[in-house]
């Protein structure tokens, strides 16, 4: 199980896929972001050679996260 990740068998032999994610602060474009997330998983899918049973992927973005401060001494 991993959190954050939805798969559901779909039509055909193929699973759809939901990610709900936490972009990082100042997050770009999000609509770019969840691009660049879809051709991952689609690329990772086909290099795994699980491209055909790869359905629907979407993605969601829940939160906004500031990045970890670091401590300046």
């Amino acid at each position: 199980m991993l959190p954050g990740v939805v798969a559901t068998a779909g039509a055909g032999n193929r699973f759809d896929i939901d990610l709900h994610l936490v972009a990082s602060w100042p997050p770009p474009p999000l609509h770019e972001l969840a691009r660049a997330v879809r051709s991952a998983v689609i690329d990772a899918a086909a290099a795994a050679r699980l491209g055909g049973a790869l359905g629907a992927q979407a993605i969601s973005f829940g939160d906004v996260s500031e990045p970890p401060r670091v401590a300046v001494s």
